[in-house]
């Protein structure tokens, strides 16, 4: 097929996004239903999270036991939410490893639709992803914070005082690190598929670029051709056809934006272009800015023009 699109494909598996099967992968769906269920409560405490930053600023700039005490409250208290969300990603990180397994068996299409509930949750998974970070790119407070945390805790081992509810340095590191990044769960993904796919821990790893492949052809082809009607539904579809684009040109040879490339690049983003119903600017984002061989000589004129 290509990234030009010359060629429509209209063959794609189709999948039964309202009441999926799940039968033979009960256990399964069952254990990461458990880690689905924290995302909303996640995306949730995410978005309003306002930071400290007036209480910093505060600090700084008029040093005294009374400011620095209450910007130091207020800053361990966020960076605990901080740390919850980053605990979601570890699970992300280990989970998303056991939906590959399950799907990469076989052929591509058929594993999709034989698994449909695993097929949701790794939708599920991407549109998480790529939803947080779409908050994270818009929160400089997040790293504020951070800052100013470890800032205080050193100076407060220095002291040789205790800090009450101290997040343990190793774990500290971590965070900083992950938020370091623009889309940090996004990282998380690619970097999970990346091992996955590297690993010897199963023959049939290198099936999911097919999977990712295949994934992203169904939810353009559905969301494209009216076959799905929910709106929740159809963002998740997006959301999911996107993060599989940017995965792929991590972890497929070549990338994605080439005439060699496994998906329909150019239908996926004109449906992005022409979808009105919900904003689409962070997805194009994605792919301008999360994947690795837009820039290269052999992307293609349309994508070129587009995304750069």
């Amino acid at each position: 097929m290509g990234g030009g699109g010359s060629k429509k494909n209209t063959k794609y598996p189709i999948i039964n996004f309202d009441n999926p099967t799940s039968e033979g992968d009960e256990e399964l769906v069952g254990e990461l239903d458990e880690v689905l269920k924290k995302f909303p409560d996640v995306l949730r405490s995410f978005e309003s999270y306002q930071g400290s930053g007036e209480l910093i600023r505060n600090a700084i700039s008029s040093p005294s036991q009374e400011t620095e005490q209450a910007a130091w409250n207020e800053v361990r208290v966020g960076v605990g939410h901080l740390r919850d969300f980053f605990e979601v990603s570890a699970l992300l990180e280990r989970n998303l490893p056991h939906v590959y397994q399950a799907l990469c068996v076989g052929d591509a299409d058929q594993a999709l639709v034989s698994h449909q509930a695993l097929t949701k949750i790794l939708c599920e998974m991407l549109d998480f992803s790529a939803r947080f970070d779409d908050m994270k790119m818009v929160n400089p407070a997040v790293q504020n914070d951070l800052a100013y945390y470890r800032r205080v805790l050193s100076r407060l081992k220095r002291e040789r005082k205790a800090a009450e509810g101290e997040i343990r340095d190793e774990t500290v590191d971590r965070m900083s690190l992950f938020y370091a990044h623009a889309s940090p769960m996004t990282r998380v993904v690619i970097d999970t598929t990346s091992s996955f796919l590297e690993s010897d821990a199963s023959a049939s790893a290198g099936q999911i670029n097919k999977v990712l492949s295949r994934l992203a052809e169904a939810c353009r082809g559905m969301v494209g051709e009216n076959k799905i009607t929910n709106g929740e539904t159809q963002q998740m579809c997006l959301r999911s056809m996107t993060m599989c684009l940017v995965i792929l040109d991590h972890t497929y040879p070549g990338g994605i934006f080439s005439k060699k490339s496994p998906v329909d690049v150019t239908s996926c983003i004109k449906l992005l272009q022409s979808w009105t119903q919900h904003s689409t600017d962070g997805m194009m984002n994605a792919l301008r800015f999360m994947t690795t061989h837009l820039r290269e000589p052999n992307a293609l004129p349309f994508i070129k023009k587009t995304l750069w």
